[in-house]
């Protein structure tokens, strides 16, 4: 398997007149997974959600459209499950997801759409001194890791890794592939990585679990209630959501939202 590299710049070019002043000394990012059903379950309550809550950009965690990802970068569920449902004004970072392999995944890459960004399978993206490496989880290998090493070796100060799979979950998809959960906690570990971003499982939930953070926010428009025990739970809920990410100088404050309120709050310290 074979990855291009796109350089920062070149992701950027198309947002640069439009993103963040450069005397911002914050920004904000929402976090969104499992999320593509053309408006139905509480997809469109989601998204009125994210819309009154201010934000720079937003991270898809994959399963962007459900139930068999795209045939075509014409196909009607762009319309149907994103552009009618969220009006996106901001830059969408974009990773794929399980349901995506269903179809054709060169039609997600091939969307164009000034607001929609997925150059590749794999790639990296900067906001201010912030490097966020979106990974191709459902396909991982180790050509992919090679690649995902150089990215984040080439990082700035503080680094993210984006992914569909998480690395632990105290939901349905509990039980996670060892070699997959070893393989990105090695790399998390190498490049002192500050969380892992994640969805897959249809719920919210953060966690600290091996010295290693990480974030799942699946629960797009449906969600399920199956809940196991996991070490280095801190929050768990089944309730349709998302996360809401706030880069301050020295701290992220992660929040947890329904389409109704906040959840829960979180302070990862940015050392």
């Amino acid at each position: 398997m074979k990855y291009k590299y796109y350089t920062n710049s070149k992701i950027m070019r198309k947002f640069i007149s439009l993103f963040l002043p450069c005397n911002a000394l914050a920004f904000s990012v929402h976090v969104l997974g499992d999320w593509g059903r053309r408006g139905q379950f509480s997809q469109l309550a989601i998204a009125d959600k994210m819309k009154s809550i201010p934000h720079d950009a937003v991270i898809s965690v994959g399963d962007n459209f459900y139930p068999d990802g795209l045939q075509t970068n014409q196909d009607e569920q762009i319309r149907e499950s994103w552009l009618d449902v969220y009006s996106p004004d901001k830059p969408w970072y974009v990773a794929l997801g399980n349901h995506d392999y269903h179809g054709n995944v060169q039609a997600q890459i091939d969307i164009n759409h000034p607001y929609w960004n997925m150059p590749d399978k794999v790639y990296s993206f900067v906001i201010q001194n912030h490097t966020f490496v979106v990974l191709d989880s459902t396909e991982m290998d180790d050509v992919q890791l090679m690649y995902a090493d150089n990215l984040l070796k080439q990082a700035g100060k503080y680094k993210w890794i984006v992914c569909h799979h998480p690395i632990v979950s105290a939901g349905w998809h509990h039980n996670v592939n060892s070699k997959y959960q070893d393989d990105i906690v090695t790399l998390y570990r190498k490049h002192n990585v500050n969380a892992i971003i994640s969805g897959h499982d249809h719920n919210l939930q953060y966690l600290e679990w091996n010295g290693v953070r990480q974030i799942i926010s699946g629960a797009g428009s449906s969600t399920y209630y199956v809940q196991y025990p996991q070490e280095g739970l801190n929050f768990f809920s089944a309730t349709p959501g998302f996360v809401n990410m706030i880069f301050l100088e020295d701290s992220v404050r992660v929040n947890f939202y329904s389409a109704t309120l906040e959840l829960f709050s979180k302070y990862i310290p940015l050392e």
